[in-house]
């Protein structure tokens, strides 16, 4: 039955997703508030939790795939006993960036080996439909945060040679409504 009710709402999710791409060339990708490798690097994470996803726009996703390898690296490094206060400062500067811009409410313990938040609900209590329509505006709502992100925390969770801060400065907003007329 549950796998039934999960496909029902992926397929719900999809035939939407294809249509706004059809039309609008904008689209929105399942995320995991705290990766999926992330999640798998942890361990102890049941099937059910590896299945808890946001869908937000694509090209969030894209950037937030560099807050994740980063994050990852990071956990890594507790996972092996590295607990230098450098190496905790990173992880909290990733932590709040993430928070800042809208984008991840996860939590994960110091030690880096037990997950406190998901960020998401389980994936049958999600509401695809609304997650979209809600996450629509997450783009601009974006663009507009980093105003409020300091050059050096942006230094501090990704090392001052880093391209990460480049590649969110590039966000470009999106005629939301347009996209919110066709829900």
């Amino acid at each position: 039955k549950k796998y039934d009710a999960a496909m029902k709402k992926l397929s719900q999710y999809n035939k939407i997703n294809n249509e706004l791409k059809k039309v609008f060339g904008f689209n929105f990708e399942l995320d995991h508030p705290l990766s999926f490798q992330n999640l798998k690097n942890i361990g102890n994470v049941s099937p059910e939790n590896l299945l808890r996803v946001t869908p937000i726009p694509k090209d969030i996703n894209r950037i937030k795939i560099g807050l994740d390898g980063t994050y990852n690296n990071i956990l890594s490094a507790l996972r092996s006993g590295d607990t230098s206060p450098a190496l905790l400062k990173q992880k909290k500067a990733i932590e709040s960036i993430a928070s800042k811009l809208g984008i991840g409410e996860f939590k994960v313990s110091k030690t880096g080996d037990k997950i406190l938040s998901f960020g998401a609900k389980p994936f049958l209590k999600t509401d695809l439909i609304g997650g979209m329509q809600e996450n629509i505006h997450l783009q601009n709502q974006i663009a507009k945060n980093l105003e409020n992100i300091e050059l050096n925390e942006l230094e501090t969770a990704f090392g001052k040679k880093s391209k990460m801060p480049a590649s969110l400065k590039k966000l470009k907003p999106v005629d939301t409504k347009k996209i919110l007329k066709f829900f």
